[in-house]
């Protein structure tokens, strides 16, 4: 079957045999190229080094480039999309000579970190092998640079991202032989730079990879590392949700949360009642479809104790209470905001749309890998064992 690439704030959302699968990616840098560091007193103060920073000041050149930086950074709100590529390009070239004429090695620091964002940012609007390949001369200038682990930490998940990136917007990608790379390169980063700033995001990729193309135990590792190492990043409550799903079938279904009317849902009032839990969006096209047949399942069964819980991951409580009259959801619709980091997304680290749980009689899990297509044949068995 064919593989529809859609791009949102959120990340990467593919639409795979019908299902939309959610692939983080590293944060996208804002239009204008992100904060500006530079060393004399109109952005910030220079590092704890007296003599380079004096060095710094009285270099004509060096000033020259600061101009030069921070005259194309105001007039970067007036580009049009089309410009952005260029400017992004025209400020890399301008962070690497000041890089190389900077004489603090945190200042050098600061400025190569800047160039990786900027070329990143390059590619999102011209993904061209130019562009990648700057950013891998980088990466290995910076790895020969002594004493920086985190400066080379921090280029080379840049440059693994920008490379999947291009590779993804090239027309007929093999998202399979992509992926499978991506995957190979990340185990390699985790390995290499395991208490990196972008670890735990590193680590949630890779497990979260790894279980999108069917290898839970392969992932369930690196969750719980991602879990142990780095307790308090955003990302371990996902991952810890991810681990909680996984080990569900069996076990009681906990949720509750606030239904797009205010009201408290708790799916342990259900009991007695055949349950079906599904997480869904309003720009998630196989969840519309889905909803159309849940409705017709719902009439149907509604009245020999078949319920539904949906739960809306949108960003906006209006977009999906708007969709949710208009598609005559009758059931209770649970939004909280925060979309998929809302606390009933992170819950069980849902990474897919639409996610399905159904629930017998007594509140276990039957199932977490539900298809609304053989949904009927379940619910007959279900409701007529239960009579």
């Amino acid at each position: 079957t064919g593989v529809g690439f859609y791009l949102i704030l959120l990340g990467d959302v593919f639409l795979v045999n019908g299902v939309c699968k959610l692939r983080a990616v590293p944060p996208r840098l804002p239009p204008n190229g992100g904060p500006i560091a530079s060393s004399n007193s109109v952005f910030h103060q220079l590092g704890n080094d007296p003599s380079a920073a004096a060095a710094e000041a009285t270099d004509p050149e060096l000033q020259n480039l600061l101009g030069k930086l921070q005259k194309l950074d105001e007039g970067a709100s007036r580009l049009s999309g089309s410009q952005m590529a260029a400017y992004h390009l025209e400020r890399a070239g301008v962070l690497e000579k000041l890089a190389e004429r900077s004489k603090a090695a945190e200042e050098r620091a600061e400025w190569q970190r800047q160039l990786a964002d900027s070329l990143v940012a390059a590619l999102q609007f011209q993904a061209t092998p130019e562009i990648v390949s700057r950013l891998e001369r980088l990466s290995a200038s910076v790895q020969k640079q002594k004493g920086d682990s985190n400066l080379a930490a921090y280029i080379a998940f840049r440059e693994l991202s920008a490379d999947y990136s291009r590779k993804m917007q090239q027309p007929a990608s093999d998202f399979v032989a992509i992926q499978k790379e991506w995957l190979e390169k990340i185990k390699k980063y985790v390995a290499d730079y395991p208490r990196s700033d972008d670890a735990p995001e590193a680590l949630a990729q890779l497990a979260s990879g790894l279980e999108f193309t069917g290898n839970e135990d392969q992932a369930r590792p690196y969750y719980q590392k991602l879990v142990s190492d780095f307790p308090k990043s955003p990302l371990a409550a996902r991952a810890a949700g991810a681990l909680r799903r996984m080990d569900l079938v069996g076990k009681p279904f906990v949720l509750r949360g606030t239904d797009l009317r205010g009201g408290t849902i708790d799916a342990q009032r259900y009991n007695g009642k055949v349950v079906l839990v599904g997480y869904w969006a309003t720009w998630c096209e196989p969840c519309k479809s889905d909803i159309a047949r849940l409705k017709q399942l719902y009439d149907k069964f509604h009245s020999t104790g078949f319920e539904i819980i949906s739960i809306s991951v949108d960003q906006e409580k209006q977009e999906a209470a708007r969709y949710a009259q208009g598609a005559g959801m009758s059931w209770p619709v649970l939004f909280e905001t925060g979309g998929l980091d809302s606390p009933p997304a992170a819950q069980y680290g849902i990474i897919t749309l639409p996610s399905y749980f159904l629930i017998d009689a007594q509140g276990k899990v039957l199932s977490r890998t539900v298809q609304v297509s053989q949904l009927e044949d379940d619910l007959k068995k279900l409701l007529s064992k239960d009579k």
